[in-house]
């Protein structure tokens, strides 16, 4: 059907647009959070806040009005951020094991031990 100038205009998709906030800002929580330098995961922590919010407000507003392709965008944002996410598991895990090695390590050079 081709809309006429008398029909009613569509309102525009708001669900849609605060899913792809919420991409936007896992994309940035994803660069803070995989870069190597001191501090960035600090400073990505807000961005990782704005893109869960903005994809769950999203989510909200796609039950009211039924949106189509809302939850695609929504899926994709939560998925970059859950990806942050991980990586930061990743590399406690990494950096707490080296740690504790290192730690241990030193322990035994201070008791004496010699090292296998």
């Amino acid at each position: 059907m081709i809309p006429s100038a008398t029909s009613e205009p569509q309102p525009p998709n708001t669900a849609r647009r605060w899913a792809i906030v919420g991409l936007v800002f896992a994309g940035i929580w994803l660069v803070f959070s995989a870069l190597p330098l001191p501090g960035t995961t600090i400073l990505g922590l807000p961005f990782l806040g704005i893109a869960i919010g903005t994809t769950v407000i999203s989510l909200v507003m796609r039950r009211r009005r039924a949106a189509p392709g809302v939850l695609r965008w929504a899926v994709g944002a939560l998925a970059v951020t859950g990806l942050g996410c991980l990586w930061q598991v990743v590399m406690a895990a990494f950096w707490t094991s080296l740690i504790a090695g290192g730690a241990y390590s030193l322990w035994q050079t201070l008791q004496g031990t010699p090292i296998p």
